[in-house]
């Protein structure tokens, strides 16, 4: 048994457990040493909404975003994200998913998203061009 600090912070800080009550090493009958946690898991499943003003456009935006952090049982992040504005054509999706390992070596993040910018293209722009 060797005791690391650092990967003890990561998997404290990854989210996994919702209270922690007890966390030590004891020692075997057979001379080994085991490390027991008694924690509880916290809710693996997140879901958030809201409605905003832009600043921006000067339009009203809702935002739906569902994660589940324990998708496979071993700290995976699953998530996804959309949103849209009262003038976008089209909602912003984002979707991901990580898995740190718990501090461990190949820990990795992926994300795929396709966000609406705007459209910069208006009926005024085309007057003023026809009038240049």
């Amino acid at each position: 048994f060797q005791w690391e600090e650092k990967k003890w912070q990561t998997v404290l800080s990854s989210g996994i457990f919702g209270r922690l009550m007890k966390a030590s090493p004891q020692r075997m009958k057979d001379g080994t040493v085991q490390f027991h946690v008694i924690a509880t898991e916290r809710a693996p499943r997140n879901l958030e909404y809201g409605v905003s003003k832009s600043l921006y456009t000067d339009s009203w935006e809702g935002e739906l975003e569902f994660e589940h952090g324990n998708l496979l049982g071993g700290g995976e992040v699953v998530g996804l994200q959309v949103r849209r504005g009262t003038k976008d054509a089209e909602p912003s999706v984002k979707v991901r998913y990580s898995d740190k390992k718990f501090g461990r070596a190949g820990g990795f993040d992926c994300e795929a998203f396709s966000d609406f910018i705007g459209d910069d293209y208006t009926e005024d722009s085309e007057l003023d061009d026809a009038n240049a």
